[in-house]
């Protein structure tokens, strides 16, 4: 039966927005073996009978030779592993991935580009436009290598990469995100005595918090009965984090009620009345937004690559300008006042889950790149 080895940074990203597809795998008879960090979510990838494989890529490190010492030491696991695919995800591992296979002319990769963040946003600095046109040129030189297909989350990345030829229009595959799970993420029953709104994200700056944050501080302000709820930890490993020392001076000053992890995501978007997302840079699909939508709940997030995805304007959600703080106040006032409106942004928001954003629908869309490259 084929083999397939996961390249993800981190277990827990894996477990979040990969899981579902190797456990379709699994299924199948496939081999699912993840090359990932040693956290907390290292027991449960063992656990669903995957085999784990520590990766010596350090996502904090700014030594400039980390990805050449990674494309040796993971090269090794390739020769030792000899996976029919490898299938990388996000910027690292797929540079760290595809060097690894210069020399292994014959395997098969998967490039799973999962957001461009803040490199690919037009800017006029200079130190901006050098960063990324170093980062073009270091994807253009990866996607080179080996028989490949580069899997894209949003229309706005495909057609950047194949305008900026980057890759080849024959190389690319538009699916939608990374899947949700609509049977764990289905409606709940609203309580009645009160209004609470969601956003769910890793504590970083690219995330909207304090945007959010602002938002929550206007309405409480304005007297409005509106509990801001906020879910998540710090990223130590990524400079843009927030001190948790700022979040807890938040959560007592009222504004918002800081939550820290949330083991049971389900549980929680079925007891909230809207999502939020206020994104400021160039994300995938985001699954807090995906998951929120299978849970029948109104979203609102900003008109950007990626979230839009999951928006439709006015028809289940907001779309925002980014770093607007009054714009994401007043959409989530709309909400507030409007019982039947968010019920019926709702029910959209499920529609549009489950027809276009289901895990089963992209796991097989999934599966037949994987099929494509294997011929």
């Amino acid at each position: 039966m084929p083999k397939i080895l996961f390249n993800v940074t981190e277990d827990w990203y894996f477990w979040l927005h990969r899981s579902n597809l190797a456990l379709h795998l699994k299924e199948k008879g496939w081999t699912v073996q993840v090359l990932t960090s040693d956290g907390e979510y290292r027991q449960k990838i063992e656990n669903a009978g995957f085999t784990w494989i520590k990766t010596p890529i350090k996502r904090a490190s700014r030594n400039p030779f980390h990805i050449p010492f990674c494309s040796f030491k993971i090269r090794k696991i390739l020769q030792m592993q000899n996976p029919d695919i490898l299938h990388n995800v996000s910027i690292l591992p797929i540079l760290v991935g595809s060097f690894a296979c210069l020399f292994r002319k014959k395997q098969a990769i998967v490039n799973a580009v999962t957001g461009l963040g803040f490199v690919f946003i037009n800017s006029r600095n200079f130190f901006r436009i050098a960063l990324r046109r170093a980062v073009e040129l270091a994807y253009k030189s990866a996607f080179a290598i080996g028989p490949s297909r580069i899997l894209f989350e949003n229309p706005d990345d495909l057609e950047l990469f194949i305008s900026q030829r980057i890759i080849t229009a024959k190389q690319a595959r538009l699916i939608l995100g990374s899947g949700v799970d609509v049977l764990r993420f289905s409606p709940g029953n609203k309580r009645n005595d009160s209004f609470r709104v969601l956003l769910a994200a890793r504590l970083i700056e690219e995330k909207g918090i304090r945007t959010y944050v602002e938002a929550a501080k206007v309405m409480k302000e304005k007297g409005e009965k509106i509990e801001f709820l906020l879910a998540g930890i710090s990223d130590p490993s990524n400079p843009s984090s927030i001190p948790i020392e700022e979040v807890e001076a938040w959560n007592e000053k009222g504004w918002i009620r800081w939550m820290g992890r949330v083991q049971d995501m389900p549980g929680l978007l079925k007891e909230v009345d809207a999502f939020v997302l206020p994104s400021r840079y160039r994300e995938g699909i985001p699954m807090g937004l995906l998951e929120a939508a299978s849970c029948e709940l109104p979203l609102v997030t900003t008109d950007s690559p990626g979230c839009r995805e999951a928006v439709r304007n006015e028809w289940n959600g907001f779309l925002i300008e980014k770093d607007n703080p009054k714009e994401l106040a007043n959409s989530i006032h709309k909400l507030y006042l409007d019982p039947e409106l968010r019920k019926k942004m709702g029910k959209n928001s499920r529609e549009l889950a489950t027809s276009k954003f289901a895990s089963s629908i992209v796991n097989a869309a999934t599966e037949s790149v994987y099929s494509d490259l294997l011929k």
